[in-house]
């Protein structure tokens, strides 16, 4: 600017987002899975003044100081509200990995609150037994395989049902 020239800048406050809840907690370590982070303050994408600068509104899965890069992976995030972001899990190799999720209005600054998130190999079904029943239901079934964890859903035609007796198998 030339000696006596002004410009005017805009600059925005915004009340700091915070995390509160993520759902799901567990997901595939392949990736891919929608995500929706529950909190305060997430402000939407087309606050262009907050954006002008590049940034935009992420998802940060961080491992945490046990980790010499703490920095798993960042998404875009999708703003529902000012209470809900919803983004899309990265693929990581290492397995399994608790991660904090956290989120930034701005694509630089990240929520301080995180919550846990949990990366498990995908669960490998090798058998099924018995392999046919009755429509009645309330009937056992075995599923036999790696991966599995507590808390698991078995599909059965759409109808999902939470799993039983879930038994760790010899590679976790």
């Amino acid at each position: 600017l030339e000696k006596g020239a002004s410009s005017k800048f805009s600059f925005q406050y915004y009340e700091v987002e915070k995390v509160i809840s993520v759902s799901p907690s567990v997901g595939h370590t392949s990736g891919g899975l929608p995500l929706t982070v529950f909190g305060l303050h997430f402000l939407p994408e087309h606050n262009s003044r907050l954006r002008s600068g590049g940034g935009a509104l992420s998802c940060r899965f961080a491992g945490g100081p046990a980790f010499a890069d703490p920095i798993v992976a960042s998404v875009n995030g999708t703003y529902i509200s000012s209470t809900s972001v919803a983004c899309i899990t990265p693929q990581l190799d290492a397995v399994p990995m608790t991660v904090d999720v956290s989120v930034s209005n701005n694509g630089a600054q990240f929520t301080d609150s995180a919550v846990s998130f949990i990366f498990s190999p995908t669960p490998i079904l090798s058998q099924v037994w018995p392999t046919a029943l009755g429509l009645s239901g309330d009937s056992a079934v075995t599923l036999t395989g790696f991966h599995f964890r507590e808390g698991m859903l078995c599909d059965f035609g759409g109808v999902q049902v939470r799993a039983i007796n879930v038994e760790a198998s010899q590679d976790g």
